[in-house]
Order: C-alpha cells, then sequence, then structure tokens
C-alpha cells in the first residue's frame, strides 16, 4: 500500500500497510492498494477523511452509478461532485439533484466548510456574530462557525448576506484562509498570475496561490474571472482538488 502525506498523528507501517496513531486535527488523505498474484495487478484508489475523533469511511470514486439525477457520468467534474457526495460534504436536494449549474450561496458556502473542517460538536454562540442571520437561521451554526475560525469577516456594515451568490474571489479568500498554517508565509509574485488579476488588486495574493497551488487552473483564455459567481460544480472541483492533492 501507498499513501500521500498522512495527517498528523498518524503513521503508515510499509509492510502491513496498517495505519496507527491519532490525528490531531481533520483532514483528508488519498492512498492506492495493489494486490499482486500470478494473474497480475490490481490496484484500488481510496480517499480517507479523518477527524480528531477517528475516521470516516473510505470512498471509492467515481462510482458508476450517479448518485445525482442531473450529474452524468460522463459529465465534467463528474468525479469531483461524486467525491463532495461520499465524502458526505453535500447531500444535494431532496428531489436528489445536484444542480451544478447554480450559482454557489455564501450559506451553502457555510455549510460545505463546516463539513470540511469543523470540530466535532461544535457549539454556536447563544449571540448572533451577524446582523442579518438569525440564531434560527438553517445554517446559524455554520456560519457562526465560519466567523469565530476567521474563515469569513463579512461585510462592514455586520452582514454575512447569506443569501447572496458567492464569487470566484471570495472562495479564493476562504480557501486561502482555511489553509493559514500553510498561507501565512506566502509571499505572493510580483507578476500577475492571470490577465484580469492585476498583483495588488483585492483578493489577487489569495487568488495567485489558488493558482500555484494547483486549486485553480482559470480559463482557456488565460482569465480568473473574480467577480463571477461561483457555480456548485468549480466549488466541488476547489474542494476536492484541496483534499485529495494539495493536502495529500
Amino acid at each position: 500500500m501507498s499513501a500521500g502525506k498522512l495527517p498528523d498523528g498518524l503513521t503508515l507501517d510499509g509492510v502491513t500497510g496498517k495505519i496507527t496513531g491519532k490525528p490531531t486535527k481533520s483532514a483528508s488523505f488519498s492512498f492506492t492498494v495493489e494486490a499482486r498474484n500470478t494473474a497480475g495487478v490490481a490496484t484500488a484508489n481510496y480517499t480517507l477523511k479523518v477527524t480528531a475523533a477517528g475516521t470516516t469511511p473510505s470512498c471509492t470514486v467515481p462510482r458508476k452509478v450517479p448518485v445525482f439525477t442531473d450529474v452524468a457520468v460522463k459529465q465534467k467534474f463528474y468525479a469531483e461532485i461524486d467525491w463532495m457526495h461520499c465524502m458526505k460534504l453535500s447531500t444535494g436536494y431532496a428531489d436528489k439533484t445536484y444542480r451544478p449549474k447554480t450559482e454557489l450561496s455564501r450559506e451553502a458556502m457555510a455549510a460545505f466548510m463546516y463539513r470540511l473542517e469543523a470540530p466535532k460538536g461544535y457549539k454556536a454562540p447563544a449571540k448572533s456574530p451577524f446582523s442579518d442571520v438569525p440564531t434560527t437561521h438553517k445554517f446559524y451554526k455554520e456560519i457562526a462557525w465560519m466567523k469565530e475560525s476567521k474563515l469569513s469577516t463579512g461585510y462592514a456594515d455586520g452582514t454575512y448576506r447569506p443569501k447572496d451568490d458567492l464569487s470566484r474571489e471570495a472562495m479564493a479568500a476562504f480557501i486561502y484562509r482555511l489553509e493559514a498554517s500553510d498561507t501565512k508565509s506566502y509571499q505572493a509574485p510580483a507578476k500577475a498570475v492571470f490577465a484580469d488579476v492585476a498583483m495588488g488588486q483585492k483578493f489577487s495574493k489569495e487568488i495567485a496561490w489558488m493558482k500555484e497551488s494547483k486549486l485553480s487552473t482559470g480559463y482557456a483564455d488565460g482569465s480568473y474571472r473574480p467577480k463571477d459567481d461561483l457555480s456548485r460544480e468549480a466549488m466541488a472541483a476547489f474542494i476536492y482538488r484541496l483534499e485529495t492533492a494539495y493536502r495529500s
């Protein structure tokens, strides 16, 4: 068995393939299991998400049978969206759709980030940190955690605007802050990495890091389109790359 970088606190016995220890924080890593006999070699790829409390079942993706009625196997980003469901980061909608082209709302992003990284048993504060997110809000706990974790500062007027569509530049900022242990020493390049994002522009550092970390390739014309709304399928691609490539 071979594996990428294991989360802190875990060790791999290269002979037996046994992983032992207790993870110090939530993380995901990918590994390959290889079996050999006289007939040949068979391999299987897995992604395992671990939390400080233990482990969740591994996921073998992409699966041959779609779980969402509007995301076909041969569709772009199918593997990424299937992985999101397998890792329990996205449940989709009640009608069994994922709606990949739909713009992602700021409250939905909070929910995805919370499922990805929030500690088990998190308790939201009794008083809301945002004036437009009451404690009775569907995603209050998730949004409050975003604030406490310093992943979102909200707006200058004290609002979070949960129903607003999330922009591609805001997504870059959220992920950049999520990886604070790596990004705190990051030095942005002097030259722009995308044709439409000048260095010194708001979120240019975060966007440049997304490019250099291979979390975003941008568009074929060399642009990033920072002000565009982020689609649900693009979000799946960003998170998938973060968990299965950047962190592994």
